[in-house]
């Protein structure tokens, strides 16, 4: 009787059956999608644990060590890093999502899978998909603490998960501006003891120790890197920004964005608006002091298209538009991994065949 209670609370809303259908599919498409040299790269890692490297910290390598006993099966082994990033689809659909309907609940549900950061992306191994996770639980803990500023389990939990973030990628430090404006916006402030801020602080120094330990150690390199890598370029191409600008706009879909700014709901202060509009405008201006890569600003999407389905719209046409246009994206770029448009497409699409010989 347990588990059929616990197997119902798992599969009792529409929007959980796609979940589940989805994950298949994903795990499915995993094992035959071959690794790519980025990958193959972490994977070296995780033969060799340390408390942190120097590209990223350690949370990829300690995925891939837990996925390590299924390296006999091939790419069967990045499972963990496709669990997870499923897991992150589960947190705003169930939690982050919870005053939507179960019909917004499927949308936002199919529209994180189809985009190709937030979905197809979570098919292959990266830093990004363990920090999205926790960037989404220290938002989850974080808006649980502001409902409930007597709680002491809150502020530990919300530390804990933005530890786990920094052991995934420093831009979880970039979660505290967002949290400022908001608490400030709101007025929210007042209602927190100090110790609630210092517990959280506490815990998430502790969580965040492997990182720091390994950094101090070595000088702060990896820190000074990362730093260096996004800010520290000297002059500015015109083409950096044009870039990224373009390529965001198309990634959150020129549609969306047009009814995002045109309902006016950039005027409100939730904390998903606020997230969305303190991040874009730091990573713009990011790309004025080097070239800012596209999936740096993961954490935008999942947030800009919650604040959407709050709107009271109906637009199929649109919605359509979007199913059909990364629909095809990610057919187009599945198909070009697995060889079924031949190999003289981009570099990045073919590259899984050379790391293969890695498990030859």
């Amino acid at each position: 009787m347990p588990l059929a209670k616990a197997f119902n609370s798992i599969t009792n809303s529409p929007w959980q059956n796609h979940w589940w259908f989805t994950l298949v599919m994903k795990i499915g498409l995993a094992c035959l999608v071959p690794f790519f040299s980025d990958e193959a790269y972490y994977w070296v890692w995780s033969k060799n644990l340390q408390l942190s490297y120097f590209d990223h910290p350690p949370f990829v390598a300690w995925l891939f060590w837990i996925g390590q006993f299924l390296d006999q099966f091939g790419t069967a082994s990045r499972l963990p890093f496709v669990i997870l990033s499923h897991l992150t689809i589960w947190i705003w659909c169930s939690t982050l999502a919870k005053d939507q309907t179960n019909n917004k609940k499927i949308l936002l549900h199919w529209i994180l899978i189809l985009h190709p950061l937030t979905g197809l992306g979570g098919l292959v191994a990266n830093p990004d998909i363990p920090f999205l996770f926790f960037w989404s639980l220290s938002i989850y803990f974080y808006l649980k603490s502001i409902e409930n500023p007597q709680s002491k389990k809150l502020p530990a939990l919300l530390g804990i998960t933005l530890g786990l973030a920094f052991c995934s990628k420093y831009l979880i430090a970039l979660i505290l501006p967002v949290i400022f404006v908001h608490l400030l916006l709101q007025q929210n402030w007042k209602r927190i003891s100090p110790a609630t801020y210092v517990v959280t602080f506490l815990f998430g120094l502790i969580f965040s120790l492997p990182v720091l330990v390994w950094n101090h150690m070595h000088d702060w390199v990896s820190i000074q890197f990362q730093i260096d890598h996004g800010l520290g370029q000297k002059g500015w191409k015109p083409s950096w920004t044009l870039d990224f600008l373009v390529g965001t706009i198309v990634l959150l879909f020129p549609p969306f964005v047009y009814l995002f700014f045109k309902s006016s709901v950039w005027k409100k202060r939730d904390f998903h608006t606020v997230a969305f509009l303190v991040l874009f405008s730091f990573f713009t201006y990011t790309s004025f002091k080097g070239d800012t890569e596209l999936n740096w600003p993961i954490m935008i999407y999942p947030s800009f298209f919650l604040v959407l389905l709050g709107l009271d719209f109906k637009m199929p046409k649109i919605l359509t538009a979007y199913f059909v246009f990364f629909a095809a994206i990610s057919v187009f770029l599945i198909g070009g991994t697995l060889g079924l448009w031949g190999h003289e497409l981009h570099g990045r699409l073919n590259e899984g065949l050379k790391a293969q010989r890695i498990f030859e």
